[in-house]
């Protein structure tokens, strides 16, 4: 077990690695029960704050958006320098390299409201695929196409309704519209 202080942005530095600990708090002494594969995070009372893998244990770690975005959401002009942002689809890399720092500022905002309700970052990165870059900042455009993206449309079940009670020539029949025309004696354009 070792002691350790959490950084000002509630990560605890372990193995020269940044590792995020999402109940932390700013400057929290915290005692690590590290074992080879993963980190026990506790705080004073030793309740376990979280349980982290280890960097050097080759896990493949999930990245908790909400937590990342909401540490630089403050910090607009950072975003771009930050390791989140690298980790972003390419799509949402654009979405938030706008230069102007209180739309970028206004696009996190969004971003993490996005995954507060239970959006993934995926779902997130292929409605603003669909979406022109100047309307990226109309957040109703944004999230009717969110909606489009997880409730795809539907083929409606008549699309597929074979009818072959009425007789072909009847089906695929044409009206000549010129031979009405000559009978009531008006033409209709």
């Amino acid at each position: 077990m070792e002691t350790a202080t959490l950084d000002k942005y509630g990560n605890v530095h372990v193995d020269r690695e940044r590792l995020p600990v999402p109940k932390g708090m700013a400057q929290q002494s915290v005692t690590l029960k590290i074992y080879w594969d993963s980190l026990e995070v506790m705080d004073e009372t030793y309740t376990t704050l979280a349980v982290l893998p280890r960097p050097n244990s080759l896990k493949q770690q999930k990245i908790n958006w909400t937590q990342e975005l909401e540490q630089i959401q403050n910090k607009p002009r950072a975003v771009p320098y930050t390791m989140v942002y690298s980790a972003l689809p390419e799509v949402l890399q654009r979405y938030l390299s706008i230069d102007d720092l209180v739309y970028r500022k206004r696009r996190l905002k969004c971003l993490i409201q996005w995954l507060g309700k239970d959006y993934q970052i995926d779902q997130i990165a292929e409605a603003i695929t669909h979406i022109a870059p100047h309307l990226w900042d109309e957040e109703g455009v944004v999230y009717q196409e969110l909606y489009r993206t997880i409730h795809p449309e539907k083929p409606s079940p008549f699309d597929r309704l074979e009818e072959s009670y009425t007789p072909s020539g009847v089906r695929n029949y044409e009206p000549v519209l010129e031979a009405y025309d000559v009978l009531t004696g008006e033409v209709w354009s």
